[in-house]
């Protein structure tokens, strides 16, 4: 145990450096996930309802094309716990791809930010099929370096079910995401003459 805590003390310590660093414009976020339970967001739901918890990881490269405006790729996987009529609880497993577009409302140390992101979902076992997918997201920015946000991400077309099985994922999920992120590199624009 202390040899992990060591080595991401030793990886933290390398990749910030200095927080007042030169700052590079394309960074590569990535991170954990809490997907909050369906019940948080329907009062009609047992207080012991999990369905839609889970958890998840992210890989987010981005370029920041000015100091307000970011492009991104979300990768992300997500594990979703099922409605189930036994005790036997199963799990839905969704991945997405999405480009992303993320506005920030300040250049101080500490930025919140909307975005939005539109991309490809597909829920391993249940459907095979790549589905369109939105995903609003806000949040705040942390010294450039951590971020934490919610997003809503909801598949549009409904997915193909096994009817003999257990499994309902319901086509959305809400997300607490915590990232940190590192610089890669400085994309200079190119001014036109």
């Amino acid at each position: 145990m202390k040899k992990i805590l060591s080595a991401v003390i030793v990886f933290f310590i390398l990749t910030t450096n200095s927080w007042g660093q030169d700052k590079k414009n394309l960074k590569l976020n990535f991170g954990l996930q809490w997907n909050l339970p369906e019940r948080y967001f329907n009062k009609d739901l047992s207080k012991f309802n999990e369905v839609n918890s889970g958890v998840g990881l992210h890989l987010y490269p981005k370029w920041f094309c000015n100091e307000n405006l970011s492009l991104g790729l979300n990768f992300e996987y997500a594990m979703l716990q099922d409605w189930a009529s036994t005790d036997n609880i199963s799990t839905s497993e969704v991945l997405s791809l999405s480009p992303t577009l993320n506005y920030y409302f300040s250049k101080n140390k500490i930025r919140p930010y909307a975005g939005i992101g539109i991309g490809l979902y597909t829920v391993f076992f249940t459907d095979k099929n790549l589905n369109i997918g939105i995903r609003p997201i806000i949040g705040i920015s942390i010294f450039d370096r951590f971020d934490l946000s919610f997003e809503y991400s909801k598949i549009l077309r409904n997915s193909n079910i096994n009817s003999n099985a257990y499994r309902k994922f319901r086509n959305y999920y809400v997300s607490l995401k915590g990232s940190y992120s590192i610089g890669i590199l400085n994309i200079r624009k190119i001014n036109k003459p």
